[in-house]
Formats: structure tokens, C-alpha cells, sequence
């Protein structure tokens, strides 16, 4: 008994036929995919609802190689005592039963990602189409750009019919001499005069924030790789005579679909760039400039001058709150100052006679009043004296002998 037990407990529990490493990998790979009884079927399938984006990454990763595929079966073959292979092994051996595994997973990849791609393909195209549809209903846009052309003409004394768009970029940084408030300020200022309502511009440049942020040239080149995937998805239809009927219908249907989709969003991409030239010259852009304006850069000019214009509207209605609230402060102290001298009585200033500037008499001592009249009296009789001496000064130093 002992030495059976020794033997059995030399057995091996598995075949492994994997080095460590790659034996591993796949087991890590393999840990949050279905289990391997279920796995064949999900993939023969397609089913994406089980098997996510990441799922299909990892299969494509841990395809077998022949070599792999052959070792494994020689260990098969030479084990006489039904002894289980690993589970790699039989993870491997799983995915080498399933027909044109490399084909079905590339197919699998581009059906899962085709939504995501489209995607991103269609939603920079909408905000391009929403964003200038947005700059040309603006009204506080094309109020700015009326201004900025009037005060352009003054400064340069001409009479241009419109400007550059890197213009807008300058309207921050050009200064007076005088009060060194930038250009914009005084524009924005002078708008703000007219109409105190004047919308804040970067709501209507919403849209442009995610134009500013997308490449439309490298747009068009995923639509054309995608158009190339559909190509070669095409050819895996071969194998579709290999599918069961509801994968074989699926597939079918998806890449029809997929064609049909590619082919309108060529459409739509030739569209929306023939309707931004379009937008270009509306904004006064000479046509053999347009190349030099990719949507891309337009956005970021308009999304910042955006910005710029927002930030100097909250300075000068800032300005004009404190200004107000300066007003309304002073008229408010004019008010009380003017209430307050209506309610104090007013007080008679007194002369040295004890009568008041409207002759009353306010003194209430009589004596008083007799010494006050005195001192007049005397003040007076002292003026007098002072005219005769002058008097009799003048007549001694008259000559009459030059009469």
C-alpha cells in the first residue's frame, strides 16, 4: 500500500508542455474571458455582448503558433493514462479547432470597433457643421467684426472692405498710447454702449472648442482605413460557407451595412468641407488662402478670440457696476446733505452793534448795547479824524505862489 501511494503521488495532476512564461501569460490572458467550455461557441458567434473590444485583443494575442500546437498533440499521444492537459494547453488546442480563427478575429475586431470608429468620424463633422452655422447667426459677432473693420479704416485711414482673421489675434495686444487699454477694449466697450445686452461670444463658439481639437485631414484617412478594412473584411465572406447560418447571415448583413455606411460618410465629409470653404469666404478669405486654414486652426483662432472678448465684456461691466454703484452713492449723499440743511435752523451772525444782518436786535443785555454803540461811534469818529489830517496835509504842501 505504501508504495502505491508513493507512485500515485509521483504522478503528474496535468500534462504541461508549455515553458513557464507563456504558460503564464496565457492563464493571466485568459482570466476574465468565459470559461473554455463556453469560449468556442461565443467566438464562433461573434457575440460582443460577452466578449468585449479587450476580450478579442487578448485572443488575438494568444493565437497559437504550429510549433505550440505540435508539442502538444506528440504529449497527447504518448500519454497512456488519460492524464488532463494544462490549462493553456487545452486553451491553445481550443483555439486551433476553431476554422479560420485569424480571419474571424480581424472580422470580429472591425465589427466591434466599425461604432466607435464611425464615431468618431461623424461627431467632428457635426460640430464643424453646428459651429459655423453658430458664427453666422451671431449677431454680437458680426457687430464686432463691423467695429473692428470702422476702427481699422480710421487708424489706417483707408477704406478696406475687410481683414485677415489672425487680425482677431491682435485686437488684445494693440494698445493706445493714452490710457494703455488694449483695441478690443475699446471696442468692446463702444458695442457694450450701444446694446448693454450684447450676448457673451464663447456660447456661440461652443461648438468650435471641439473643432479646435480634431485633425479633419486625419479624419479623412481613418475613413479611407476603414474603407480598406472593409475591403478585406469582404474576402472573409469565403469562410462564411464554414459559419453556422445565423453567424453566416450576420456577418452578411454587417458588412453590407458597413459598406453602405462608409460610403455615405464620404459623402458627408465631401459636404461639410465644401460648405467650410464656403465659410471661409464668407468670412472675407481670399480662396487661394483656404489651404492655409484647415478647420482645425480656424477654431482655435475664434475659440480664443472667444475667450478674449468674454473676459474684456466681465472687466467693463465691472467697470460700469462700480461706476453706477459710484453714482448712486454720491446722489444718496447729495439727498441727506440737502435734508439736513433744510432741518437745521439757521443762526443770525451778529454785528458789534447787537443787531442781526436783518436789523433785529439779538443782544439781550442793554448795556451791552450801549458799549457796542459806543465803540462804533468812536471807530467812527476816528475815520473822520484820520480824512482831516490828510486833508490838511495836502492843502500845506500845495505851492500858491503857482497860482
Amino acid at each position: 500500500l505504501r508504495k502505491q501511494s508513493i507512485e500515485t503521488l509521483s504522478k503528474p495532476k496535468e500534462i504541461l508542455v508549455l515553458d513557464t512564461n507563456r504558460s503564464n501569460q496565457i492563464n493571466i490572458g485568459i482570466k476574465n474571458l468565459p470559461s473554455i467550455s463556453k469560449l468556442k461557441v461565443l467566438i464562433e458567434e461573434m457575440d460582443d455582448k460577452i466578449i468585449t473590444r479587450e476580450g478579442v485583443e487578448k485572443l488575438q494575442s494568444l493565437m497559437p503558433c504550429e510549433e505550440e500546437i505540435t508539442a502538444i498533440k506528440d504529449a497527447q499521444k504518448e500519454n497512456s493514462e488519460d492524464i488532463p492537459l494544462g490549462t493553456a494547453e487545452q486553451f491553445l488546442l481550443l483555439l486551433n479547432s476553431i476554422s479560420g480563427l485569424e480571419c474571424r478575429l480581424k472580422l470580429w475586431a472591425f465589427k466591434v470597433d466599425f461604432k466607435a470608429m464611425e464615431k468618431d468620424i461623424c461627431e467632428p463633422l457635426k460640430s464643424l457643421k453646428d459651429g459655423m452655422t453658430k458664427v453666422k447667426e451671431s449677431r454680437t459677432f458680426a457687430k464686432i467684426l463691423s467695429l473692428t473693420l470702422e476702427v481699422g479704416n480710421v487708424l489706417n485711414r483707408s477704406q478696406a472692405k475687410g481683414f485677415q482673421l489672425d487680425y482677431l489675434c491682435k485686437l488684445s495686444w494693440v494698445k493706445d498710447t493714452v490710457t494703455k487699454k488694449p483695441l478690443l477694449y475699446h471696442i468692446m466697450k463702444e458695442l457694450i454702449a450701444n446694446d448693454p445686452h450684447v450676448a457673451d461670444l464663447s456660447a456661440d463658439f461652443i461648438d468650435l472648442v471641439a473643432v479646435s481639437r480634431n485633425d479633419y485631414d486625419q479624419l479623412q484617412s481613418n475613413l479611407q482605413g476603414m474603407e480598406e478594412e472593409c475591403i478585406n473584411s469582404l474576402g472573409y465572406m469565403k469562410l462564411a460557407a464554414r459559419y453556422n447560418n445565423e453567424t453566416s447571415d450576420l456577418v452578411s448583413m454587417f458588412l453590407t451595412n458597413a459598406a453602405e455606411r462608409i460610403m455615405s460618410m464620404k459623402t458627408v465629409i465631401k459636404l461639410v468641407i465644401s460648405e467650410y470653404s464656403k465659410f471661409l469666404s464668407w468670412v472675407g478669405m481670399q480662396a487661394h488662402l483656404h489651404k492655409d486654414y484647415p478647420p482645425k486652426k480656424t477654431a482655435a483662432i475664434l475659440v480664443e478670440f472667444g475667450k478674449e472678448t468674454t473676459e474684456m465684456r466681465k472687466l467693463i461691466l465691472t467697470e460700469i457696476l462700480k461706476e453706477n454703484k459710484r453714482k448712486e452713492k454720491m446722489k444718496t449723499f447729495d439727498r441727506s446733505k440737502s435734508t439736513a440743511e433744510k432741518g437745521t435752523p439757521r443762526t443770525h451772525r451778529i454785528r458789534r452793534s447787537g443787531k442781526s444782518l436783518d436789523g433785529k436786535n439779538t443782544s439781550p443785555n442793554p448795556r451791552a448795547d450801549g458799549l457796542e454803540a459806543f465803540l462804533d461811534a468812536a471807530a467812527v469818529d476816528l475815520k473822520k479824524t484820520k480824512r482831516r489830517r490828510s486833508k490838511k496835509i495836502n492843502l500845506d504842501d500845495f505851492d500858491i505862489s503857482t497860482m
